[in-house]
């Protein structure tokens, strides 16, 4: 009888927003980690632009 292998790698991530010209407006919102309820979509006038 053989048995399973498991290999793990563990890797670093870094998130960072996207400043290219042509990215989507970076928008926030919140989300309650209990329940999974969220705030409204930010219209238009709230987006904040990454410099």
């Amino acid at each position: 009888m053989t048995t399973g292998r498991t290999i793990m790698r563990y890797q670093e991530w870094t998130l960072q927003p996207d400043r290219e010209p042509d990215a989507e407006p970076t928008t926030y919102a919140m989300q309650c980690a209990v329940c999974g309820e969220t705030s409204p979509r930010p219209s238009g006038s709230c987006v904040r632009r990454a410099p």
